[in-house]
Formats: C-alpha cells, sequence, structure tokens
C-alpha cells in the first residue's frame, strides 16, 4: 500500500512525462496542422475516459493494446476492453502488430481521443492516432489517467462506497 506522497510523486512524474510527450510531438511536427489537447486526470482510468468522452464529446476512442490472451487477460485485466465495451462512440484499438503509419481515411469535423499510459503498447498506437486525426482533420485530446489506489476496507472505520471522491 502507498501512502498519498507516493500517489502524487507519481502523479508528478505522469505530469513531467505527458509535458515530454507533447514536446516530442510537436519538436518533430507529428502534430503540426492539428487542433489538439493534453490531459491529465487522477482516478479510476474507466470513469475518468468516460467523463472525457461525454465532455469533449469524442466521436472516436484510440486505444493501444498489450494484445494479452487467455489466462494472463484474466489476472492483469484489461482497460482497453473495457473502453471497448462500454464506449458509446467507436473505439479504435491497436495492438502491437499493427502498421507504423496508419491507413484510415474519412470526412468530417469529429474529435478523437487517445488514451495512453506511456507504455510501448500505448505509445504504438500513437502513430495511428495522429495519422487518424491529420487525415480527417479532427481534433486530437490525449488523455493520461493516473489510476486511483484502492481504498482498503477496515473492518469498524468506514464504508468505503460511502466515501465522496475529490479532484
Amino acid at each position: 500500500m502507498a501512502g498519498p506522497e507516493a500517489l502524487e510523486l507519481g502523479c508528478e512524474g505522469a505530469s513531467r512525462d505527458l509535458q515530454t510527450l507533447e514536446r516530442e510531438l510537436v519538436h518533430d511536427g507529428s502534430l503540426d496542422g492539428i487542433d489538439r489537447e493534453f490531459i491529465m486526470r487522477r482516478g479510476g482510468v474507466w470513469e475518468e475516459l468516460q467523463e472525457i468522452v461525454f465532455q469533449k464529446q469524442i466521436d472516436l476512442v484510440v486505444i493501444g493494446t498489450h494484445g494479452r490472451r487467455g489466462i494472463e487477460k484474466l489476472l492483469l485485466g484489461s482497460v482497453a476492453e473495457r473502453v471497448f465495451r462500454h464506449a458509446e462512440c467507436p473505439v479504435l484499438t491497436v495492438g502491437p502488430h499493427s502498421y507504423l503509419e496508419g491507413r484510415v481515411e474519412c470526412n468530417g469535423t469529429q474529435t478523437y481521443l487517445f488514451a495512453t499510459d506511456f507504455g510501448e503498447p500505448s505509445l504504438g498506437a500513437l502513430p495511428q492516432a495522429v495519422s487518424l486525426a491529420k487525415g480527417t482533420k479532427a481534433k486530437l485530446v490525449l488523455v493520461h489517467v493516473v489510476p486511483a489506489p484502492p481504498i482498503p476496507q477496515i473492518p469498524g472505520w468506514y464504508n468505503a462506497s460511502e466515501l465522496i471522491s475529490v479532484r
């Protein structure tokens, strides 16, 4: 179990990673001509993504996957699968063996959300999201959510479901 200091350090590190990613993408020209926004949130990953999808009126979520199967997927879970099953807009999942350059083209003014945890599968999906946004002249919203630590259930102290989440 980690205390609030560890969570704060994790958030600071994630914030630096997001700023670094933005600088690199701007510097190498990947984001030229793309209306974009970088967001970092703290909380449950799906819950935060769902709120952003609603607030920003997202038309498509792009998310990288590890490509896990069987017991590994069962034990480790899958954020991408949860997003895929519950999102009210289309979800593009990009696996670990996908092409480096996106090949999707469509028309219309849209807003796409790219969810990242800065891991290899996630960053492997970034070229697809950028290419898709460029090809369709869509706004690209890049989001990183720092997962909230689980609230321990201590008998006789409190009921975790009654706590109010504060951002």
